[in-house]
């Protein structure tokens, strides 16, 4: 069932061509769009529904998270090495980047030729890279989120009606997608974020603005451009409205940051199409446009939940556990840094570990994010199992 509805031009080629610019800023569009039909291609969804593509780069295929909430394409450093591509430093503003010259994207039927990607050197669960919103500057792009599909086709949205398509707003300081949302005394722009978890996320200076229920869970958290901060997540007694839809009783992400986003768990119910040369954005849900929140489960460790945590400590593969003033620890350890640009380099984060079980727990920043020890017969802490974004284990051995 087509659900996105589109006034198509009568060519159906796309090609858009523009000056090519070697490292030119890699968040910049492409400098030349060709795209011959409608093109759908699989979302791969992880657990907390951030969808990820396999897309062809330079010939190689490689796994690239795709996100509204992005203004830039980046790479990993291992993806690059396998690529072959040589590093240069760029300067934005102020700041020296690593930027690689790509040729070309495929994704699916679209080529985007003549783009720089920024490279990282850590990109955790994120795969190979991250596509951002300006990649598909010169084409529609919808997240088809019920059905799992990215389609990409040519053509242009309907006017603006407030209900199921609604204004790029345009305020937001990075120019990603934002749209007006309201809840409460609040009114006001909110960024699509397709790579961001939860409903919504405000200012933690709005929260006595709310009547709160239930228990507050305190996260704490790593964002990609904000850094560490920390979240209030409590589920409160109003609506958010957005477009012609509403979201009753909705969970808020209260962080010490600002801005404000929109997450994954409301963006999973649609269909997203982005129109850019219009700065119009559809959103599109079968049934009611009510949407009612389940009610929210506390974070919190379980106080009848003991064992020696002591004896999770060690080395498995690429991954370091470790147990510190109370509390235990899962960092990374290949490389064990992320590259801000060619001579600096930070340290990766240490996630904190919440038990669920005996030899069972879930990440704090990200809960659904699942880890298990396995023992052996003696009893003894011999592998760690991970649940990576594709839904499957990732089993290492103990090494010490």
């Amino acid at each position: 069932m087509r659900l996105v509805r589109i006034t198509t031009f009568l060519l159906s080629l796309v090609l858009v061509n523009r000056t090519p610019v070697f490292a030119q800023d890699f968040t910049s569009p492409p400098t030349r769009t060709l795209l011959s039909q409608v093109s759908e291609i699989d979302l791969q969804l992880d657990a907390q529904g951030r969808p990820s593509v396999i897309a062809r780069v330079n010939g190689k295929d490689l796994s690239l998270r795709v996100d509204l909430g992005a203004n830039a394409f980046v790479l990993s450093e291992e993806a690059v090495e396998e690529l072959g591509l040589p590093v240069i430093d760029f300067e934005i503003g102020e700041q020296r980047f690593p930027v690689v010259e790509v040729e070309e994207i495929n994704v699916g039927e679209a080529s985007f030729f003549g783009m720089s990607a920024g490279v990282v050197g850590f990109l955790g669960d994120f795969g190979d890279g991250l596509i951002g919103y300006p990649t598909f500057n010169d084409v529609l792009v919808s997240f088809d989120f019920p059905n799992e599909k990215l389609i990409l086709q040519s053509g242009e949205l309907p006017e603006v009606d407030h209900d199921r398509i609604v204004e790029w707003i345009g305020e937001d300081i990075g120019r990603r997608p934002d749209i007006l949302v309201s809840i409460g005394e609040f009114k006001g722009p909110a960024v699509l974020d397709t790579q961001g978890s939860g409903w919504l996320k405000l200012p933690d200076s709005l929260i006595s603005n709310y009547e709160i229920m239930g228990p507050i869970d305190t996260i704490a958290a790593m964002g990609p451009t904000l850094g560490q901060m920390t979240l209030l997540r409590a589920q409160v007694t109003d609506t958010l409205f957005i477009g012609g839809y509403n979201v009753i009783n909705p969970i808020i992400d209260f962080r010490d940051k600002p801005g404000v986003v929109i997450g994954s768990d409301f963006l999973n119910q649609f269909v997203v199409t982005l129109d850019q040369k219009n700065d119009r954005i559809q959103l599109l849900k079968s049934g009611s446009t009510a949407i009612e929140v389940p009610k929210k489960e506390t974070l919190s460790r379980s106080s009848n939940l003991t064992t020696d945590w002591k004896e999770y400590e060690g080395t498995y593969g690429n991954r370091n556990v470790f147990f510190e003033n109370g509390n235990l620890y899962l960092q990374r350890n290949d490389g064990n840094t992320i590259a801000t640009s060619l001579n600096e380099r930070v340290s990766t984060p240490r996630l904190l570990l919440v038990q669920d079980a005996v030899d069972e727990f879930h990440l704090e920043v990200i809960p659904t994010a699942k880890v298990k020890f396995g023992r052996n017969k003696q009893g003894e802490v011999t592998e760690l199992h991970v649940l990576n974004p594709q839904g499957t284990w990732e089993i290492s051995t103990k090494e010490n």
